[in-house]
């Protein structure tokens, strides 16, 4: 039997491409890699480090197919060696990216591919312009975006960030802690946070509010709607009250100071939508009676989205709300 459509292209792998893999003992590749694809970047200052599984075709000398991809990283992912013909500006090399490390992991002649694992550095000048602000669209679009997508005698996977400690103490944090829940949820430290997910995706709004209070009299702490409930403004407005009305039926006290003696629960409808509509949903939800929101930073717009839930939550009444991203 022949291979179709794109059969002849699919291999069946048994181990893992890079985890668990020893790698080369070529220190002298990795010396000649590092020399010729830093030259001209000079800067060392903070930055973001990211680690790349890559694979390109062969070409030439041994890994010069990895050494020109990771050139290509370099140049399309900050910026080029300044060539000129002005006088070169001012902090411009501020501003490039350089290889911190490369380790090889092996050459296929047969297929005619070469595999590598890499460490650029990408210094925080480039892309980390405000303040108060957390620039992932901008650091993806220097690691992760159309350079690294776009060729075919390469690809570029990234496996890890290492974050600068000044860049990570942009990010909120866990503001509500464990400690902080369990206070709430009046349960000791020692005593298992039993959580569940409403499913089918899609229920009437009876059925859901029915289950979400099946799952909080059978023992379950923490209650959230599956990823994939898209509602409307006012389907969100139905579905909460409903649900909570059914929940303070049967004891639960969902509110920001549960009254003693009344069972409480974590009820997180999902709210995912554009970042331009997102505050509104988590106010509807909050209106309604939800005391806990579920939802997708990544993609409604980033940390930055929590970040700004809670100061929507600050600056209204709502700053005793859990807000559980997903």
């Amino acid at each position: 039997m022949s291979n179709l459509g794109t059969g002849k292209i699919l291999k069946r792998i048994s181990k893992h491409p890079y985890i668990g893999q020893p790698f080369l003992n070529r220190e002298d590749i990795e010396a000649r890699i590092l020399n010729n694809v830093n030259r001209g970047r000079d800067y060392r200052g903070e930055a973001v480090e990211t680690t790349y599984y890559l694979t390109s075709k062969i070409k030439g000398n041994e890994f010069e197919g990895i050494e020109d991809a990771i050139d290509r990283i370099l140049i399309h992912g900050t910026t080029e060696v300044w060539t000129g013909p002005e006088e070169e500006p001012p902090d411009y090399k501020r501003h490039m990216s350089w290889l911190k490390e490369v380790k090889l992991l092996g050459i296929d002649y047969e297929e005619g591919i070469e595999a590598a694992m890499a460490v650029i550095s990408t210094p925080l000048e480039f892309f980390d312009k405000e303040k108060n602000r957390i620039p992932l669209a901008q650091l993806r679009m220097a690691t992760a975006s159309e350079p690294f997508n776009a060729f075919i005698d390469f690809t570029a996977r990234v496996v890890d960030y290492k974050f600068p400690e000044s860049f990570k103490k942009k990010f909120l944090g866990q503001v509500w802690t464990h400690k902080k829940i369990r206070e709430y949820l009046n349960i000791g430290k020692d005593e298992p946070i039993i959580g569940t997910i409403v499913k089918p995706k899609w229920l009437p709004k009876e059925l859901f509010a029915q289950r979400v209070t099946e799952s909080a009299l059978s023992g379950a702490l923490f209650i959230k709607s599956d990823e994939n409930l898209h509602l409307t403004k006012e389907e969100l407005a139905d579905y909460v009250s409903l649900t909570v009305k059914m929940l303070e039926e049967n004891g639960f006290d969902l509110s920001s100071s549960p009254k003693q003696g009344k069972k409480r629960v974590l009820f997180a409808p999902h709210i995912t939508t554009s970042a331009f509509q997102i505050l509104e949903y988590a106010k509807i939800a909050v209106d309604s009676g939800a005391n806990a929101l579920m939802f997708s930073p990544h993609l409604a717009g980033d940390f930055e989205i929590i970040r700004e839930i809670y100061k929507w939550g600050r600056n209204i009444k709502y700053q005793s709300m859990p807000i559980l991203p997903e």
